[in-house]
């Protein structure tokens, strides 16, 4: 069974939105697993990516996200939620995170193929510095995790 969240990425990645997935989506990936209910994608804030972030998502499980427009995406910290019974995904659109904007990521972001897509992922180390700051233990922990595979790959194996 496939992640709800791959279909979605998958989709993105069509629609050639350009985004950076962050968050524990990115944590497993980096190598230290654990189970969540949603993805966090950093986007690139120009219009026109935007718009086809928009156009992807207006058919997209109940299609609540049709209700969204480019004035919701500000260069402000938080996110927009969309959640999406039907898919069983929930998402997290960020177009700033700490400060950070798409592009300050994407220079140190690794790159994996999900169904023959090239999908950017934030860093260890990027991951590290958002979830080392956290109030969350569980962040703090990831970011632990993080820092143990940093020195060795192998620490979980």
């Amino acid at each position: 069974m496939k992640p709800p969240f791959e279909k979605r990425l998958v989709l993105h990645a069509e629609a050639k939105v350009k985004f950076i997935v962050v968050g524990v989506v990115a944590v497993s990936m980096q190598g230290y697993v654990r189970f969540t209910e949603d993805v966090e994608l950093l986007l690139k804030d120009s219009a026109h990516n935007l718009q086809r972030l928009l156009d992807a998502l207006g058919n997209y499980g109940e299609g609540f996200a049709r209700e969204l427009s480019l004035g919701d995406f500000t260069d402000e910290e938080g996110a927009i939620r969309i959640v999406e019974e039907v898919e069983s995904c929930q998402m997290d659109l960020f177009t700033v995170m700490d400060g950070k904007h798409y592009g300050d990521i994407l220079q140190d972001a690794d790159i994996f193929s999900i169904r023959g897509h090239a999908i950017a992922f934030a860093s260890k180390a990027a991951l590290i510095g958002w979830k080392g700051r956290s109030v969350r233990e569980k962040d703090r922990l990831d970011a632990m995790a993080l820092q143990r595979l940093l020195e060795n790959p192998r620490a979980f194996d």
